[in-house]
Protein backbone atom coordinates (compact mmCIF):
# COMPACT_ATOMS: atom_id res chain seq x y z
CA UNK A 1 0.00 0.00 0.00
CA UNK A 2 2.79 2.17 1.19
CA UNK A 3 4.76 1.52 -1.73
CA UNK A 4 1.45 2.45 -4.32
CA UNK A 5 0.96 5.82 -2.58
CA UNK A 6 4.82 6.56 -3.36
CA UNK A 7 4.53 5.29 -7.28
CA UNK A 8 0.80 7.64 -7.41
CA UNK A 9 2.93 10.71 -6.02
CA UNK A 10 5.61 10.49 -7.69
CA UNK A 11 3.31 9.60 -11.28
CA UNK A 12 1.63 13.03 -9.90
CA UNK A 13 4.81 14.69 -9.92
CA UNK A 14 6.17 13.99 -12.87
CA UNK A 15 2.46 14.85 -14.48
CA UNK A 16 3.10 18.57 -12.93
CA UNK A 17 6.71 19.18 -13.97
CA UNK A 18 5.40 18.14 -17.69
CA UNK A 19 2.88 20.26 -17.82
CA UNK A 20 4.70 23.08 -15.97
CA UNK A 21 7.44 22.56 -18.98
CA UNK A 22 4.94 22.60 -21.99
CA UNK A 23 3.10 26.26 -20.11
CA UNK A 24 6.88 27.49 -19.89
CA UNK A 25 7.10 27.05 -23.35
CA UNK A 26 3.92 28.54 -24.86
CA UNK A 27 4.33 31.83 -22.40
CA UNK A 28 8.17 32.07 -23.65
CA UNK A 29 7.40 34.43 -26.52
CA UNK A 30 5.01 36.65 -25.42
CA UNK A 31 7.26 36.87 -21.87
CA UNK A 32 10.04 38.22 -23.98
CA UNK A 33 8.11 40.60 -26.38
CA UNK A 34 6.42 41.53 -22.99
CA UNK A 35 9.81 42.56 -21.49
CA UNK A 36 10.99 44.68 -24.69
CA UNK A 37 8.27 46.51 -24.46
CA UNK A 38 8.45 47.16 -20.63
CA UNK A 39 12.05 48.45 -21.80
CA UNK A 40 10.38 50.79 -23.82
CA UNK A 41 10.36 49.50 -27.26
CA UNK A 42 7.55 50.93 -28.42
CA UNK A 43 8.70 53.47 -30.68
CA UNK A 44 11.41 51.68 -32.43
CA UNK A 45 9.49 48.49 -33.31
CA UNK A 46 8.37 47.70 -37.10
CA UNK A 47 4.52 49.35 -37.18
CA UNK A 48 3.11 46.28 -37.97
CA UNK A 49 4.93 44.53 -35.10
CA UNK A 50 2.07 45.06 -32.73
CA UNK A 51 -1.08 43.89 -34.79
CA UNK A 52 0.73 40.59 -35.01
CA UNK A 53 1.49 40.38 -31.82
CA UNK A 54 -1.64 40.82 -30.91
CA UNK A 55 -3.08 38.67 -32.88
CA UNK A 56 -0.81 36.13 -31.62
CA UNK A 57 -1.84 36.44 -27.89
CA UNK A 58 -3.89 33.50 -25.99
CA UNK A 59 -5.70 34.45 -23.32
CA UNK A 60 -4.57 32.42 -20.16
CA UNK A 61 -6.28 29.29 -19.29
CA UNK A 62 -3.85 27.96 -16.81
CA UNK A 63 -3.72 31.12 -14.55
CA UNK A 64 -0.16 31.17 -15.10
CA UNK A 65 0.97 34.62 -13.68
CA UNK A 66 3.46 35.36 -15.93
CA UNK A 67 0.83 34.75 -19.10
CA UNK A 68 -1.29 37.05 -17.35
CA UNK A 69 1.09 39.99 -16.86
CA UNK A 70 2.80 39.29 -20.65
CA UNK A 71 -0.62 39.31 -22.09
CA UNK A 72 -1.22 42.40 -20.06
CA UNK A 73 1.63 44.09 -20.95
CA UNK A 74 1.18 43.44 -24.87
CA UNK A 75 -2.55 44.27 -24.97
CA UNK A 76 -1.99 47.88 -23.08
CA UNK A 77 0.69 48.71 -25.48
CA UNK A 78 -1.57 47.75 -28.61
CA UNK A 79 -4.03 50.47 -27.18
CA UNK A 80 -1.29 53.11 -26.19
CA UNK A 81 -0.55 52.75 -29.60
CA UNK A 82 -3.71 53.08 -31.03
CA UNK A 83 -4.19 56.33 -29.33
CA UNK A 84 -1.28 57.61 -30.30
CA UNK A 85 -1.73 56.70 -34.00
CA UNK A 86 -5.73 58.12 -33.47
CA UNK A 87 -7.02 55.38 -34.96
CA UNK A 88 -10.50 55.14 -33.61
CA UNK A 89 -11.61 52.18 -35.28
CA UNK A 90 -8.25 50.57 -33.42
CA UNK A 91 -8.80 52.05 -30.18
CA UNK A 92 -12.42 50.57 -29.68
CA UNK A 93 -10.78 47.15 -30.62
CA UNK A 94 -7.83 47.55 -28.49
CA UNK A 95 -9.84 48.85 -25.46
CA UNK A 96 -11.93 45.67 -26.20
CA UNK A 97 -9.34 43.42 -25.47
CA UNK A 98 -7.65 45.13 -22.69
CA UNK A 99 -10.46 44.90 -21.12
CA UNK A 100 -11.19 41.41 -21.05
CA UNK A 101 -7.47 40.59 -20.57
CA UNK A 102 -7.30 42.55 -17.49
CA UNK A 103 -10.56 40.88 -16.28
CA UNK A 104 -9.35 37.59 -16.82
CA UNK A 105 -6.58 38.05 -15.11
CA UNK A 106 -8.38 39.50 -12.20
CA UNK A 107 -10.03 36.26 -11.89
CA UNK A 108 -6.60 34.39 -11.15
CA UNK A 109 -5.05 37.18 -9.63
CA UNK A 110 -7.70 39.01 -7.37
CA UNK A 111 -5.24 40.60 -4.79
CA UNK A 112 -3.15 42.40 -7.86
CA UNK A 113 -3.47 45.73 -7.49
CA UNK A 114 -1.92 46.70 -10.70
CA UNK A 115 -4.58 44.95 -13.03
CA UNK A 116 -7.27 47.01 -10.97
CA UNK A 117 -5.25 49.98 -11.68
CA UNK A 118 -5.00 49.47 -15.04
CA UNK A 119 -8.51 47.83 -15.61
CA UNK A 120 -9.57 51.06 -13.62
CA UNK A 121 -7.77 53.06 -16.50
CA UNK A 122 -9.37 51.24 -19.31
CA UNK A 123 -12.74 51.88 -18.36
CA UNK A 124 -11.71 54.95 -17.57
CA UNK A 125 -10.66 55.02 -21.43
CA UNK A 126 -13.87 53.97 -22.55
CA UNK A 127 -16.97 55.69 -20.54
CA UNK A 128 -15.24 58.40 -18.72
CA UNK A 129 -14.99 59.47 -15.10
CA UNK A 130 -17.93 56.80 -13.93
CA UNK A 131 -18.35 55.38 -10.19
CA UNK A 132 -17.52 52.04 -11.64
CA UNK A 133 -13.56 53.73 -12.52
CA UNK A 134 -14.12 55.55 -8.83
CA UNK A 135 -14.56 51.62 -7.14
CA UNK A 136 -12.23 49.97 -9.09
CA UNK A 137 -9.14 53.19 -8.19
CA UNK A 138 -10.49 52.22 -4.16
CA UNK A 139 -9.68 48.35 -4.66
CA UNK A 140 -6.40 49.04 -6.20
CA UNK A 141 -5.78 51.07 -3.35
CA UNK A 142 -6.98 48.08 -0.93
CA UNK A 143 -5.11 45.82 -2.56
CA UNK A 144 -1.72 47.50 -3.20
CA UNK A 145 -1.45 50.50 -0.62
CA UNK A 146 2.07 51.18 -0.83
CA UNK A 147 3.74 49.50 -3.39
CA UNK A 148 5.25 52.35 -5.12
CA UNK A 149 5.70 51.39 -8.79
CA UNK A 150 1.52 50.88 -8.56
CA UNK A 151 0.79 53.93 -5.85
CA UNK A 152 3.08 56.54 -8.26
CA UNK A 153 1.02 55.59 -11.57
CA UNK A 154 -2.22 55.58 -9.32
CA UNK A 155 -1.43 59.21 -8.09
CA UNK A 156 -1.42 60.62 -11.55
CA UNK A 157 -4.77 58.79 -12.52
CA UNK A 158 -6.39 59.80 -9.47
CA UNK A 159 -5.32 63.34 -10.01
CA UNK A 160 -6.45 63.64 -13.74
CA UNK A 161 -9.93 62.04 -11.97
CA UNK A 162 -10.19 64.18 -8.75
CA UNK A 163 -9.88 67.11 -11.73
CA UNK A 164 -13.56 65.27 -13.07
CA UNK A 165 -14.58 65.27 -9.59
CA UNK A 166 -15.01 62.15 -8.89
CA UNK A 167 -15.40 61.72 -5.31
CA UNK A 168 -13.18 58.43 -4.83
CA UNK A 169 -10.40 59.68 -6.65
CA UNK A 170 -9.98 62.45 -3.81
CA UNK A 171 -9.80 59.55 -1.29
CA UNK A 172 -7.52 57.78 -3.09
CA UNK A 173 -5.33 60.61 -4.28
CA UNK A 174 -4.94 62.04 -0.52
CA UNK A 175 -3.97 58.57 0.39
CA UNK A 176 -1.55 57.78 -2.27
CA UNK A 177 0.24 61.10 -1.54
CA UNK A 178 0.44 60.23 1.74
CA UNK A 179 1.90 56.53 1.41
CA UNK A 180 4.29 57.87 -1.36
CA UNK A 181 5.87 60.79 0.33
CA UNK A 182 6.84 58.57 3.45
CA UNK A 183 7.86 55.78 1.60
CA UNK A 184 9.27 56.58 -1.76
CA UNK A 185 12.89 56.53 -2.90
CA UNK A 186 13.47 60.59 -3.29
CA UNK A 187 14.24 60.67 -6.62
CA UNK A 188 11.26 59.14 -7.41
CA UNK A 189 9.67 61.42 -5.43
CA UNK A 190 11.20 64.40 -7.06
CA UNK A 191 10.08 62.37 -10.62
CA UNK A 192 7.16 62.76 -9.85
CA UNK A 193 6.56 66.62 -8.50
CA UNK A 194 8.59 67.58 -11.44
CA UNK A 195 6.86 65.47 -14.88
CA UNK A 196 3.68 66.66 -13.14
CA UNK A 197 0.67 69.17 -13.92
CA UNK A 198 0.14 72.01 -11.85
CA UNK A 199 -2.74 69.96 -9.99
CA UNK A 200 -0.52 66.81 -9.40
CA UNK A 201 2.14 69.30 -7.75
CA UNK A 202 -0.73 70.90 -5.52
CA UNK A 203 -1.72 67.42 -4.08
CA UNK A 204 1.84 66.35 -3.27
CA UNK A 205 2.37 69.92 -1.63
CA UNK A 206 -0.56 69.71 0.02
CA UNK A 207 1.13 66.16 1.93
CA UNK A 208 4.28 68.12 2.58
CA UNK A 209 3.42 69.03 6.34
CA UNK A 210 2.69 65.88 7.57
CA UNK A 211 6.16 64.45 7.08
CA UNK A 212 9.23 64.76 9.41
CA UNK A 213 10.82 67.92 9.62
CA UNK A 214 14.17 65.90 7.95
CA UNK A 215 12.05 63.65 5.57
CA UNK A 216 10.73 67.04 4.59
CA UNK A 217 13.64 69.16 3.85
CA UNK A 218 15.36 65.93 1.87
CA UNK A 219 12.62 66.34 -0.32
CA UNK A 220 12.27 69.82 -0.52
CA UNK A 221 16.27 70.19 -1.82
CA UNK A 222 15.94 66.94 -4.40
CA UNK A 223 12.59 68.70 -6.07
CA UNK A 224 14.22 72.25 -6.49
CA UNK A 225 17.85 70.76 -7.72
CA UNK A 226 15.60 69.08 -10.09
CA UNK A 227 13.11 71.87 -11.28
CA UNK A 228 17.00 73.73 -11.35
CA UNK A 229 18.43 71.05 -13.83
CA UNK A 230 15.50 71.14 -15.93
CA UNK A 231 15.23 74.61 -16.23
CA UNK A 232 18.58 75.15 -17.27
CA UNK A 233 17.81 72.01 -19.87
CA UNK A 234 15.27 74.86 -21.17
Amino acid sequence: MRIAAIVLLALILFTWSIATFVIELEILPMREVAQRLEKGAHESLDPRFLPRVDKAVKEDSWCAREAVLSNTTIRLAVLDAAYRDQDAARQTEALTKARETLRRGLLCFPGDGNLWLRLAMVEFAQGGASQRVGELLETSLAKAPSEAWIVRPRITFASQLDAAALPAAGKVLDADVRNFLALARLPDIADLYVGGDARLRSALAAGLPALEPERLAAIERIVAARLAETNRAK
